[in-house]
C-alpha cells in the first residue's frame, strides 16, 4: 500500500518470507544455516531523492544455526528491526538489532568498488552507538561467542580479513574456538597504524595478540605473546560432525606467530612454547613448534590437514635432560630416577596439533636413553613402565631375579625402535642394559585396551664375578683364562642362567609363561 503525506511517499508492505529466498541478502553460507519462514511487516518513504527503509520481524518460525550467540530455535521469538537511510553524497546510515542480544549501526560510502564501511560499531547487550572514528568498533559482553564458527563462514581466501575492525572492549563468558572453551575472556584494544593490538585476560591466560591485515601481496599475520595459557580439554562433542563443520579451515588461517612463557594443557605444565605456523591450499604448514622446559626439549615440524576429521603430521626430536622428572609431568612421579634420553622420528595424529593423542597415533619413534633408574612403581601408577623394569610382572620373574628388579632397575642405556599403529606399540629391538643385567624385548604393546603381548629375556650380568672367583679359586692365570673364554664365546656363563619369558595380557596383572630352553648336545639322548 502506497500513501503520500506533506510531499513523502510512503510504501507499506507485510508479508512472509522463507529462509530459501535470503541467499541475496546474505549469501548461501549464512542462508543455508536458516530454516523456515517468519512473518515480516515494512515501510520505504520517498522524501526529495533520499529513502529511509525499515523491516521489523519476531522471527518466530525461523531456525538460526549460526554459531554462538546468534543461534535460535524455529519455535522462539526474537525481536529483529532493520533501518536504512540515505545521507548526502549518496551515503548509507543503517542500523540493526538482534533480540536483546546485539545491536549495530555504521555509515557506508559509495566507491568504485561499491559500498565500503566507514564507521559503525557493534554492541553486545548495549545500544550501539555511532562512533566519531573510522573503522568499526565491536564492544559489550555476551555470554557464549563461538569464534571458531564464525570465523569459519568467512569467504574462503589466504588469510582472515580484518573487517575494518578499529576498537575492541569485548567481555565473554565463554569463547569456542578450536574445539576448546576459553572462560571469563576480556579483550580490548585499537588500531596503531595499520596494526590492530589487543590485550587479552582471561581464566589461565594473559598477553597480546597483534594483527596485521594483508597488504602489498603480503598475506595476514597473527602475533601473540603470552605471559601463561591454559589450553582446555577438547569440548565433548568435538569429535563429531558438528564440530568439524564449525570449525575454522586451516588453510583460512593467516601466518601465525606464538610464543608462551608459561603453557599448560589442563592442569599439565608443558614449558615455554614457539610455534611458527601458516596456512596452505591443504591446510596448515607447522614451520616450528618447539616445546622448551628444565627438563627436555621437544621440536617438531609439520602440517595439519584439516579436510574432514583432521589430520597432523610431524617430525619430532625430543632431547630429555631429566626423564624422572618429565615424566613426573605428565602424570608419573617417582616412576624413574634421572635418565637422558633422546626420541626421533615421524609421526601422525588425528585432528589438530593440540590433540596429540597415543590412541590415534602412527608412526615410527626411535628411543636411545642412558643413566638412569626406574623406582619402585606403585600399582595403577605407569603400568607399561612397570613391564619395562619387570617390576610388575608375577612373582615368576621377581622369584628368579628378586635382587635385580624388585627394589628398581637401574640401566645404563636403553635402545629401542618402536613402530605405532592404530594405538599399537610393536618393537623387536628393546634392548636394556644395566650393571645388574640386560633386557631384551620384542612384540606388541596395545595402548586402547592396556594389554602386551611380549617375550622377554633376562641375562645377569655375572661374567666378571665368575672370572673373580676363578682368580680366587685357581690362581690369576685361571681368573684370566677364564674371563678370555667368557668373552670369546660370548659370555656362555651368562648364557646359561638367562632366562625367557612370554608375557600376556593387561599391563596390571599379565600372564607370564616361562620358555624352556633347548637340550644341549650333551644333554640329548643319543640315537637308537
Amino acid at each position: 500500500m502506497a500513501v503520500t503525506e506533506g510531499g513523502q511517499v510512503r510504501v507499506r508492505g507485510q508479508g512472509t518470507f522463507m529462509a530459501a529466498a535470503l541467499n541475496d541478502w546474505f549469501g548461501k553460507d549464512i542462508a543455508g544455516r536458516l530454516s523456515g519462514q517468519a512473518d515480516w511487516k515494512g515501510e520505504l518513504s520517498l522524501e526529495r531523492g533520499r529513502q529511509r527503509f525499515r523491516l521489523e520481524s519476531n522471527l518466530l518460525g525461523l531456525g538460526v544455526r549460526l554459531p554462538a550467540p546468534l543461534e535460535k530455535a524455529a519455535g522462539k521469538s526474537a525481536s529483529f528491526v532493520f533501518e536504512q537511510q540515505g545521507l548526502d553524497g549518496g551515503a548509507k546510515r543503517s542500523a540493526l538489532q538482534y533480540g536483546n542480544i546485539a545491536t549495530a549501526v555504521w555509515v557506508s560510502k559509495p566507491g568504485a568498488a561499491g559500498y565500503a564501511l566507514e564507521r559503525g560499531e557493534i554492541n553486545f547487550g548495549g545500544k550501539a552507538q555511532l562512533p566519531d572514528g573510522p573503522g568499526m568498533q565491536i564492544v559489550g559482553s555476551v555470554s557464549s561467542f563461538d569464534l571458531g564458527g564464525w570465523l569459519a563462514l568467512l569467504p574462503q581466501g589466504r588469510g582472515v580479513g580484518g573487517g575494518g575492525v578499529s576498537g575492541i572492549d569485548l567481555e565473554l563468558a565463554s569463547l569456542d574456538f578450536m574445539d576448546r572453551r576459553f572462560d571469563d575472556i576480556r579483550i580490548t584494544g585499537g588500531l596503531k597504524g595499520s596494526l590492530l593490538r589487543t590485550s587479552v585476560s582471561g581464566r589461565g591466560m594473559a598477553g597480546n595478540v597483534t594483527y596485521r591485515p594483508a597488504e602489498g601481496g603480503n598475506t595476514a599475520r597473527i602475533s601473540a605473546q603470552f605471559k601463561q595459557f591454559v589450553l582446555p580439554n577438547p569440548l565433548p562433542h568435538a569429535q563429531g560432525a558438528g564440530a568439524a563443520a564449525m570449525r575454522l579451515r586451516a588453510a583460512d588461517f593467516p601466518a601465525f606467530d606464538l610464543q608462551v612463557q608459561e603453557l599448560s594443557f589442563g592442569s599439565r605444565p608443558m614449558g615455554r612454547l614457539e610455534l611458527i605456523a601458516h596456512g596452505l591450499h591443504s591446510g596448515m604448514a607447522v614451520d616450528q613448534l618447539n616445546l622448551i622446559h628444565a627438563d627436555s626439549v621437544i621440536r617438531m615440524s609439520g602440517t595439519w590437514k584439516d579436510s574432514g576429521i583432521g589430520e597432523t603430521r610431524m617430525k619430532v626430536n625430543a632431547e630429555i635432560k631429566d626423564a624422572g622428572q618429565m615424566l613426573g609431568r605428565f602424570g608419573y612421579a617417582d616412576a624413574l630416577w634421572k635418565g637422558v634420553a633422546t626420541v626421533d622420528g615421524e609421526v601422525v595424529w588425528l585432528r589438530s596439533p593440540a590433540d596429540f593423542s597415543f590412541a590415534t597415533l602412527d608412526g615410527t619413534l626411535r628411543l636411545k636413553a642412558k643413566n638412569g633408574q626406574f623406582l619402585k612403581v606403585e600399582p595403577g601408577a605407569g603400568k607399561l613402565l612397570g613391564i619395562a623394569s619387570l617390576q610388575s610382572l608375577p612373582r615368576r620373574i621377581t622369584l628368579d631375579f628378586r635382587d635385580v628388579f624388585s627394589g628398581g632397575f637401574a640401566f645404563d642405556e636403553i635402545s629401542s625402535t618402536m613402530q605405532v599403529a592404530d594405538g599399537t606399540v610393536y618393537t623387536s629391538d628393546f634392548l636394556m642394559k644395566g650393571p645388574a643385567a640386560s633386557v631384551k624385548m620384542s612384540g606388541m604393546a596395545r595402548l586402547r585396551d592396556e594389554s602386551v603381548k611380549l617375550r622377554v629375556k633376562v641375562t645377569p650380568k655375572l661374567s666378571e664375578g665368575v672370572a673373580v672367583a676363578g682368580a680366587l679359586l685357581g690362581g690369576p692365570v685361571a681368573g684370566v683364562g677364564a674371563l678370555v673364554v667368557q668373552k670369546v664365546l660370548k659370555d656362555p656363563f651368562e648364557e646359561a642362567i638367562s632366562y625367557e619369558y612370554l608375557v600376556d595380557g593387561p599391563w596390571d596383572s599379565p600372564t607370564v609363561t616361562k620358555v624352556a630352553k633347548p637340550k644341549s648336545a650333551q644333554e640329548k639322548e643319543p640315537e637308537s
